[in-house]
């Protein structure tokens, strides 16, 4: 969100997560399409991308993965269906596996 988070709030999303009231998706939803943000994103197709894999997969973007995904931004995409694809990714899967959270769906 471009800036440091508010502990509350940031209680609330890890409690959330540890109790399965919500999943690993449906955080990252809460985020990355929040109106504090994604209005930003639909102005900025490869900030979204970058912050996708950095925030989603903890890395930074291969080139040819990255330009994919800012293509079909550019071809049409929305952002949910981008999203989508990080967030049924079996790279994100994985990651919530050794988290113990539950990956959902969105």
């Amino acid at each position: 969100l471009a800036r440091i988070g508010d502990y509350s709030g940031q209680e609330d999303w890890v409690r959330q997560l540890v109790n399965n009231q919500n999943t690993g998706a449906g955080v990252a939803y809460g985020f990355f399409f929040s109106p504090e943000i994604a209005s930003f994103y639909e102005r900025n197709p490869e900030y979204y991308v970058l912050d996708l894999y950095r925030v989603m997969l903890g890395r930074m973007p291969d080139q040819a993965g990255f330009n994919n995904w800012v293509d079909q931004l550019y071809n049409g995409a929305d952002l949910m269906s981008i999203f989508r694809g990080f967030a049924h990714s079996q790279e994100y899967t994985n990651i919530c596996n050794n988290y113990g959270i539950t990956r959902g769906t969105v």
